[in-house]
């Protein structure tokens, strides 16, 4: 089965915005605000182990919004959890190997 983007409401959670909120509490509100996606950008030094608590935490808690989760640039930590997609830049290099990683399945 190919996953397709079906077009809602797309947010970008930004801990540089919201400094007081974990990325988990950030998707939350976005998705009970109405947002179909929810994109985890997080440039900081410590975004690997935020990236990774926040999609733990859904694992635990509601494992079927993983799969309306995009991860953005950490493709490794994406490919780590059922159903989550990436992203990476338009013109980044990475998208073929991106590709490969997550396999035609996940977006």
């Amino acid at each position: 089965m190919i996953c397709r983007f079906d077009g809602g409401l797309y947010v970008i959670t930004d801990t540089a915005f919201h400094p007081t909120l974990d990325l988990y509490h950030l998707s939350r509100q976005a998705f009970a605000g109405g947002a179909h996606w929810v994109q985890l950008r997080d440039k900081s030094s410590e975004a690997r182990s935020r990236i990774l608590d926040c999609l733990t935490q859904w694992q635990r808690h509601d494992m079927r919004m993983l799969k309306r989760i995009l991860v953005n640039d950490h493709v490794d930590i994406a490919c780590q959890f059922p159903y989550c997609g990436a992203h990476i830049g338009k013109l980044d290099e990475k998208h073929p190997i991106a590709r490969q990683m997550l396999g035609e399945d996940r977006i």
